[in-house]
């Protein structure tokens, strides 16, 4: 199951990172 690390933890940091950068974009 180890193989499938990298892409779970790749995505969870993709998901974190884009609803961060959404949460502090100011609404147009």
């Amino acid at each position: 199951w180890k193989q499938y690390l990298p892409l779970t933890l790749a995505m969870y940091l993709l998901n974190t990172s884009t609803s961060m950068a959404l949460c502090g974009t100011p609404p147009q």
